[in-house]
């Protein structure tokens, strides 16, 4: 008898969504945002440095999804399923949130704890002096106002180009 291909829409779990496109991800980290007033172009940049966009990461000491939460963190959070994309964006989105409550806002102190733990923190009252950490801030603050200014020069072109021309050309 000959075997039929199984379409890969029918191998996927009935109770798992599909995995969402890149442009899903970030409506996700949008309403997830607008949820706690972050910014969509923060989540997107932790979002980047954590997964690289991977439904399924996971990392060498087991912190999972898109915003790579451990699993006590994520059931801390309400996460069931730290693979569902909007679990996990919602959850990290509440945790990045949290720290950023607790450090007054401090970016580079959220993004430390995010990284390595508020005790670690706590520990070095500051960024702790782990390489990792240190790259980890610093690569999310570089994104994230590589982000910002792309969307300024963008709005910036599309007000231009809205503008009316002037008279005689």
């Amino acid at each position: 008898p000959e075997v039929k291909p199984v379409p890969a829409v029918a191998t996927q779990a009935a109770n798992q969504p599909a995995d969402p496109t890149p442009a899903e991800i970030h409506e996700m980290a949008a309403q997830a945002g607008a949820a706690h007033d972050l910014d969509v172009e923060l989540l997107a940049s932790v979002i980047r440095a954590e997964s690289n966009g991977n439904v399924h990461a996971v990392s060498r000491v087991g912190a999972r999804g898109l915003m790579q939460l451990m699993p006590d963190t994520a059931s801390k959070l309400g996460v069931a399923d730290s693979f569902r994309a909007d679990q996990n964006i919602n959850g990290g989105t509440a945790y990045l949130n949290d720290l950023l409550v607790l450090y007054h806002d401090n970016l580079a102190l959220a993004l430390a704890a995010y990284n390595a733990g508020p005790a670690a923190v706590a520990k070095y009252h500051g960024i702790p002096p782990y390489r990792e950490t240190r790259l980890y801030v610093a690569r999310i603050i570089r994104d994230f106002n590589r982000r910002k200014a792309e969307n300024a020069a963008h709005a910036t072109a599309m007000v231009a180009s809205a503008a009316p021309s002037p008279a005689g050309n």
